[in-house]
């Protein structure tokens, strides 16, 4: 049974009333199990038969999605609620709303153990026990068990706090991948993150990135990075990577969140940064193929974000971006200082497109492959793939690939080796044509 022994609030209409009434915790009041004890203890204490069963229905329902028990959906959405407990200060007032929230968490985890018998009694049906606890493994059975053993709850609000300042809460706390909307972060549910294995060449590249991004995870200073080549060489795999469980080399890896900005969102760094200032985890937003043609003014807002603004950068945010232009916007000769232009300053203007890219504290090249880069790059994703293929006979159709398709680069290297293990797969397909033509070479 769960501890129960400072609580005092016993009746379930009242227990209600104060769980409409968290203070620093209402976002629990939208997520189970709390979202579902409260109008079935309204509906007790009502006798209301009608909303009673339906009631029962749904928080029984929303125990089995994952399995678990009312305490074990009560930890999880506590470790997991946004509130002002999650920021870097908090204040003594919010630390005594939140003992005096868990204290009407604990009566009404109290209420539910006799929910199923007082449901029973009122529909005078047969209502099953709610589901129990699983035992599984992780910080939501920790503490599960933490709110089963502990006799007043409101003890636990310090140690609830150490745990968000450690581990934050909400959305950045459990995707590490995220992009930005415009309105909000929204947890991306398969993100694209290729091992560093499967990226073959550009290791010196590849380990500069990691480098830089190792000291920035544990907790020293962070450069911004500009990660600039000829398109298909690998800079965006490469930023995605660092996500992978084989990229984690050292302390702090596990607080890397990656945020996908689209350059056209730009001009809300100031809004992404207010909601990560202060967090435990370190971003990295990552604005993909930046470039920017004549008339677009959106690198001024990047600017200010990079360095110069009045505003200071977080400690915990910096910002990846991959291009094909060295100096990100495009430049033109008309650019230069000439007795028939009009500008009275043209150098300034100059200048002022030269300075952008000055701002990324580091700049790594991703140059084009020459040829005998390109075939180690093939000869390397075919041996990944378990491809046996003689070395003259691969070498002279990746050749024939690239002079057929986009030139020398790493993706037109893994197209390459994408269709010849197709092909091969096809090959070996009983029933298929190829196969029967395969076979009667052989025969």
């Amino acid at each position: 049974m769960l501890a129960y022994h400072l609580v005092r609030m016993t009746d379930p209409d009242r227990v209600a009333q104060q769980a409409r009434g968290l203070i620093v915790l209402d976002g629990l009041l939208t997520a189970p199990p709390v979202r579902d004890l409260i109008p079935l203890l309204e509906a007790v204490s009502d006798h209301d038969v009608q909303a009673a069963g339906p009631a029962f229905g749904a928080l029984f329902r929303a125990l089995l999605e994952p399995p678990g028990s009312v305490l074990d959906r009560l930890a999880e959405a506590l470790l997991h609620n946004e509130s002002a407990l999650t920021r870097a200060d908090v204040s003594e007032a919010a630390v005594q709303a939140a003992r005096a929230d868990l204290r009407v968490l604990q009566a009404l985890a109290h209420e539910s153990d006799r929910l199923p018998r007082a449901v029973a009694t009122l529909t005078g049906g047969e209502t099953p026990a709610l589901p129990e606890s699983t035992g599984a493994v992780g910080p939501v059975c920790e503490w599960s068990e933490r709110l089963r053993a502990t006799g007043d709850w409101a003890d636990l609000a310090p140690a609830l706090i150490e745990h968000y300042q450690k581990n934050g809460a909400g959305p950045l706390a459990r995707n590490a991948a995220l992009r930005w909307t415009g309105a909000a972060l929204e947890p991306i549910g398969n993100p694209d993150v290729p091992s560093p294995r499967s990226l073959v060449g550009y290791e010196v590249e590849r380990a500069l990135l990691h480098r830089t991004t190792a000291q920035f995870v544990a907790g020293h200073p962070g450069n911004s990075v500009l990660l600039y080549g000829d398109r298909g060489t690998g800079k965006s795999s490469s930023v995605k990577s660092l996500l992978h469980a084989d990229s984690v080399d050292g302390a702090g890896w596990h607080t890397l969140r990656l945020i996908e900005v689209p350059k056209a969102r730009l001009a809300d760094f100031p809004r992404i940064v207010t909601q990560l200032r202060g967090r435990p985890q370190r971003f990295i937003l990552f604005v993909d193929d930046l470039s920017f043609e004549d008339g677009e003014t959106e690198y001024k807002d990047m600017k200010a974000m990079l360095e110069g603004g009045l505003e200071a950068r977080p400690n915990n945010v910096v910002v990846y971006a991959t291009s094909n232009r060295r100096h990100l916007i495009r430049e033109q000769f008309s650019d230069r200082a000439s007795p028939d232009s009009e500008e009275v300053h043209a150098r300034d203007t100059v200048q002022e497109k030269l300075s952008f890219s000055d701002r990324f504290g580091v700049t790594i090249t991703f140059p084009s492959p020459d040829q005998a880069a390109y075939l180690a790059i093939v000869e390397g994703l075919a041996a990944q793939r378990g491809l046996d293929v003689e070395r003259p006979a691969l070498r002279a159709r990746a050749i024939e690939w690239a002079a057929w398709h986009n030139g020398r680069s790493g993706r037109t290297a893994r197209q390459f080796v994408d269709y010849l293990e197709g092909e091969r797969g096809l090959t070996a397909a009983p029933g298929t044509a190829a196969a029967a033509a395969a076979a009667a070479a052989a025969g």
